[in-house]
């Protein structure tokens, strides 16, 4: 709503649509907004737990880590977090990569301290 401010926010409003939110705490942010709940649907961003494949690994991630966990790609600003990981000398620090994506060989290329890349989370 920042970004857009009321016209976004006027759109949201006034027109028949449906809007799929992700979480709870964005449907209710839309409703502080005014905007109809009877327009809101909550639809999950979830990753299937029971899905197994090589890369899949259990994580063993210590308080004192790095954790990101998300799509792997450039806009993410990951080749940035690696070259600042690699430049600060955080060879205690473990790097933890979570996620799938077009960057992930590259990374994987670039890596200078050891980091620890899973494709998805086991529980």
């Amino acid at each position: 709503m920042i970004l857009y401010g009321k016209a976004y926010s006027k759109i949201l409003k006034e027109k028949d649509i449906k809007i799929l939110t992700l979480s709870n705490f964005q449907k209710e942010f839309l409703m502080k907004e005014n905007i109809d709940k009877k327009k809101i649907a909550i639809f999950p961003n979830y990753t299937n737990v029971d899905i197994q494949d090589d890369e899949s690994q259990e994580l063993d991630i210590e308080a004192n880590g790095i954790v990101y966990a998300g799509r792997i790609s450039k806009e993410k600003g990951l080749v940035e977090l690696i070259e600042a990981y690699n430049s600060a000398n955080l060879n205690k620090i473990p790097l933890h990569i979570i996620g799938e994506g077009p960057l992930l060989k590259f990374l994987k290329k670039i890596m200078i301290v050891k980091t620890f890349f899973s494709r998805r989370i086991r529980s």
